[in-house]
Order: C-alpha cells, then sequence, then structure tokens
C-alpha cells in the first residue's frame, strides 16, 4: 500500500488538533483504505488514550502505531514517543505557531480493554 505521510518514508501523518482547556480521549481509529479498485473501512477499538489540556498549552500526546494489517499477536494500536524529531517536522508545516512551548507529556498511555 503507498502512504503520503512526512516522515518514516510516507508511514507517519504529522497532524495536530487545536481544542479547548478540559480531559479528552481517543477511544478508537478509523482506517479507510482506497486500493483503486477497492475500499477497506475498519475501525479499530478495545482502546483508550486519555490526555488532558490546560488553557494555552501545547501537548504533544505521541507517535499512535497502527498496525494495519489487524494481523499482529499485540493490540494493533501502540504508543511511542518522537517528539523531539515530530516537533521538528511540524515546524515545517505549520511555522506560525511557537513549536518550543510544546509539552512532551510522557505520562501519556494507551489503556486496553480487557
Amino acid at each position: 500500500m503507498k502512504h503520503d505521510g512526512q516522515l518514516e518514508n510516507g508511514k507517519t501523518y504529522l497532524f495536530v488538533l487545536e481544542r479547548e482547556a478540559g480531559n479528552y480521549a481517543i477511544p478508537f481509529l478509523r482506517l479507510f483504505t482506497n486500493y483503486g479498485y477497492s475500499t477497506r473501512d475498519t475501525s479499530i477499538n478495545g482502546f483508550n488514550l486519555p490526555f488532558n489540556l490546560k488553557k494555552g498549552e501545547i501537548k504533544y500526546i505521541g507517535n499512535i502505531q497502527l498496525d494495519e494489517s489487524l494481523q499482529s499477536n499485540i493490540h494493533p494500536v501502540q504508543l511511542n514517543n518522537n517528539f523531539k524529531r515530530d516537533v521538528e517536522a511540524i515546524k515545517n508545516l505549520q511555522p506560525s505557531v511557537n513549536w518550543s512551548d510544546a509539552i512532551n507529556d510522557e505520562t501519556i498511555k494507551v489503556i486496553y480493554s480487557k
């Protein structure tokens, strides 16, 4: 499958979400794949990725890794911390943001359902 992300030969997509202060969670991911001749639409759940934001805060959640084959013995969603690499890369995409204020919250973890 061809990827067109910004890092790791297109396999990593950088994105930013702007939110008000509060408690948030990412409880599922949806993967839509277009093969040209067919498509696949898959929801991946069984996990939760909770985090909180304070007013005016820029927080790095992490590098959410997805096993798109969904055939791994481990959960298909993993969280890695590539703070320095990702912040340096996103500076090029959104240079008007003061990324030096970004917080690397290493306490954020994926919680898996049983």
